[in-house]
C-alpha cells in the first residue's frame, strides 16, 4: 500500500534554511542538489514507512514519533521526524542529526 506525504510546514521551513546555507557555504547548484536528494528521500517514506524506528523522543508523545535519517551520499546527518495517521505519513521536522531532541 502506498501511503500520501505530506511535509508540514516546520519540516518544509527547516528543509529551505538548510538549502540556503548549502547555497551561501557552497554554491546554488550544490543546494539544489542537496534539496532534490533529501525530498526524494522524504518521499520515499510512501513505501513501507512503518519499517523505521521509533524516534529517541517518542516517549514525549502521544502518538508514535519515527525517524529516517538522510542526507547526500554516505552521510546521513539529518533526522526526518514523521508520524503515520491512516494512509497518510506526516512529515513533522527536519533536523540535523546532531541537534538536541525535538519537542
Amino acid at each position: 500500500m502506498a501511503f500520501k506525504v505530506i511535509i508540514e510546514r516546520p519540516a518544509h521551513e527547516s528543509i529551505e534554511r538548510n538549502a540556503i546555507w548549502w547555497a551561501q557555504h557552497h554554491s546554488i547548484n550544490a543546494a539544489l542538489e542537496w534539496q532534490e536528494i533529501i525530498y526524494g528521500q522524504i518521499a520515499e517514506l510512501a513505501i513501507m514507512p512503518e519499517r523505521y524506528g521509533l524516534a529517541h523522543e517518542n516517549s514525549a508523545f502521544q502518538f508514535d514519533l519515527r525517524q529516517k535519517l538522510v542526507g547526500k551520499g554516505k552521510r546521513l546527518t539529518y533526522r526526518v521526524l514523521f508520524t503515520i495517521r491512516d494512509s497518510t505519513v506526516h512529515v513533522l521536522e527536519f533536523l540535523a542529526a546532531e541537534q538536541d531532541d525535538w519537542s
